[in-house]
């Protein structure tokens, strides 16, 4: 005789998931620094959600992870993280900005998705549009699972998220003990990308027939003076801090000041 586990969820074991994924988002909220406005939580059983055919949008973008938890984020969501980590892009900013940005934007929704299933690593999968979104077992949405769905709207934003009877125990009892990504280790992967900066000398309107006719020794006045500070600039061409032009050690540096917010830039 083959038996499986039988869950009918009561109200208390809703709000306790409900209460997680809270306090989930709030920690992440935290160690990324990003905020996107107040957060709806809604959560349900997932035999009385839509079903497997209606969980995920064909252009949402898809993760799996280890058979027993899924997630789905909308397109505008993603997009209001990495604006949350960058700022909105301004239009003709630079292109170099563009995979950094994606990058801690994938690095961020992972550890979002992660820490909502409780499952203590990154989502194994992730799957883009138009990629097929990852199967779910009819299982999970036959009474008395154990599963949940819940439904986290933010702004337009929204992120679905499906979690079996282990994901959701797991979640519920606490994430702490789960094994979630802690906050030192986001931030040290976030730390271990690779920066580019621009120190900024000054900007120069020349006409093409006066470019041509320098020669080597000619002198070119530049607008910023010899004591004024150089800007710093990280992608996107936003100042970072200011510095003073100079050398050390036979090579050419910059002595850097308080950040461009603490001198008024």
């Amino acid at each position: 005789m083959n038996a499986r586990p039988f869950s009918l969820l009561g109200e208390s074991d809703l709000l306790r998931v409900r209460q997680a994924a809270a306090q989930a988002l709030e920690e992440w909220r935290a160690v990324w620094g990003v905020e996107l406005g107040e957060a709806q939580i809604a959560c349900t059983r997932a035999w009385e959600s839509a079903g497997p055919t209606r969980v995920f949008e064909e252009d949402w973008t898809c993760w799996e992870c280890d058979s027993r938890g899924w997630a789905a984020a909308t397109p505008v969501l993603v997009s209001r993280i990495q604006e949350g980590l960058f700022g909105r892009a301004e239009p003709g900013a630079p292109e170099r900005g563009a995979p950094l940005a994606l990058e801690l934007g994938d690095r961020a929704v992972d550890d979002l998705v992660g820490r909502l299933l409780g499952t203590g690593a990154p989502p194994a999968i992730r799957k883009r549009a138009p990629e097929s979104a990852p199967e779910i077992p009819a299982d999970l949405f036959k009474h008395g699972s154990g599963a949940t769905v819940l439904d986290i709207k933010i702004g337009e934003g929204q992120l679905r998220v499906v979690a079996g009877r282990g994901a959701t125990q797991a979640s519920s009892a606490g994430q702490a003990r789960t094994g979630t990504q802690s906050p030192g280790e986001s931030h040290v992967a976030l730390h271990a990308l690779p920066v580019t900066l621009e120190a900024e000398l000054g900007e120069l309107d020349i006409d093409l027939a006066t470019l041509q006719s320098l020669e080597a020794g000619d002198v070119v006045r530049l607008s910023a003076r010899i004591d004024q500070p150089l800007r710093v600039c990280g992608p996107g061409g936003k100042t970072v801090c200011l510095g003073d032009f100079g050398a050390q050690e036979g090579f050419r540096a910059l002595s850097l000041r308080k950040p461009a917010a603490h001198e008024g830039a």
